[in-house]
């Protein structure tokens, strides 16, 4: 684990000046000066080419390799083993998925498949309206308490465990899985799991774990930059910490950029908007006189509706521009299109880093809890198609 750990170190540092400044920022990258030959690849990509092969790390890092040296050790340092439905001989409960949608419905039966058996009383860490603590407990027969903030879920929670029949053994609760309350939930002889937590979330919930001893601690990370007390990232173990990385949150964004789940009218409108706002940096650079990016605030998809004219408009009056009574926008926008095309092909390059950070995150939560007593498998629980956040953690206290 340490030494695939350090592999993937010394490879995101040694190409920290490809992935890690934003692609969308600036108006002149020069960052594939030095590597002609990735440059040239890219640039003879097209737009289907590159919706293509981005959805797969394995898909992107193979095309990647005869142009890039190093895909192919990127390659096989994030090929993680697969636990996919191993020898489930689990009969699932009539309707269990009633109301749910059946991505996530795919996602609770693959993580508990990949965790069978239940052998203790189970945490749901942030478990929403307990769906996969519900289900676990159903065909396990373990009690089963829930952690949520929101008070909407947990009485949700509740009336789907009086609709199972299974109130004797299923109970959520109200609780801030970030505070000092949420500790009073765990227990030694205690399953604790979490599907999808996020960034602080997660670690909250693996650092209590640990003070409190629980006997196994079972995890699929998601959103690492969301719910942190830092702009840098705070590694959680010894050899994490002598990395000469310093992650801030919107680098760790790039573990979960992945577009491999959205519909492609979803896709389409993203993509417009994007072009877009390109249009409207290109626009506020030249009025403005300054070269440099304006960080504007998102706008709903709707703006889509009314034309790139009023979207400028809308923009400009967000950040108190005055817009000259005769512009031509049909320029701004062929200059929106330009920058997105080479936006799209430099976040390309920024993706062959993708799985490798979402590893080197994985791994520091998993060397840290192999540094307070518990022994850890890491594995893809279920296939990208159904989550890209596929990865879990499932760490047992050593006896």
């Amino acid at each position: 684990m340490k030494s695939d750990f350090n592999k993937l170190d010394g490879l995101l540092s040694y190409y920290e000046a490809l992935w890690k400044p934003p692609a969308f920022t600036s108006s002149n990258d020069s960052r594939l000066e030095k590597y002609p030959d990735i440059s040239n690849w890219i640039n003879s990509l097209t737009e289907q080419e590159i919706d293509q092969i981005q959805v797969s790390d394995r898909k992107l890092l193979e095309s990647a390799a005869p142009f890039f040296h190093d895909a192919a050790d990127l390659l096989a340092l994030t090929s993680a083993p697969s636990k996919k439905f191993q020898g489930l001989e689990i009969e699932l409960p009539p309707f269990w998925n009633r109301d749910l949608p059946g991505r996530k419905a795919s996602q609770i039966q693959a993580f508990t498949a990949a965790l069978w058996p239940f052998t203790t009383p189970i945490l749901d860490w942030c478990c929403g309206k307990l769906h996969l603590g519900r289900l676990i407990s159903e065909v396990s027969g373990q009690k089963v308490s829930g952690l949520e903030i929101n008070p909407s879920l947990v009485e949700q929670a509740k009336q789907y465990a009086k609709k199972r029949k299974l109130t004797h053994q299923v109970d959520a609760h109200q609780c801030d899985a970030l505070s000092t309350q949420a500790s009073h939930f765990l227990c030694s002889h205690q399953h604790v799991i979490a599907l999808h937590a996020c960034g602080g979330l997660h670690t909250k919930m693996l650092e209590s774990s640990i003070q409190e001893r629980s006997s196994r601690i079972s995890v699929s990370p998601c959103c690492y930059h969301r719910f942190n007390h830092s702009e840098l990232y705070i590694p959680l173990s010894s050899e994490a910490k002598q990395s000469r990385l310093r992650l801030s949150n919107e680098d760790l964004r790039i573990a979960t950029r992945q577009c491999n789940i959205a519909s492609r009218s979803e896709t389409q409108k993203r993509k417009l908007l994007q072009t877009w706002r390109l249009g409207f940096d290109a626009l506020q650079r030249e009025l403005r006189q300054v070269d440099e990016y304006l960080p504007c605030p998102s706008l709903s998809n709707t703006v889509l509706q009314k034309g790139f004219q009023v979207f400028c408009e809308e923009m400009a009056a967000l950040k108190g521009l005055a817009l000259p009574g005769s512009l031509d926008y049909l320029h701004y926008l062929k200059q929106g299109e330009h920058s997105f095309v080479k936006y799209q092909q430099i976040e390309l390059v920024r993706m062959l880093f993708r799985r490798a950070l979402e590893l080197w995150l994985v791994l520091d939560r998993a060397m840290f809890l192999e540094e307070n007593g518990y022994r850890c498998d890491i594995f893809e629980f279920c296939e990208s198609s159904v989550s890209p956040r596929n990865l879990m953690i499932d760490a047992k206290l050593a006896l």
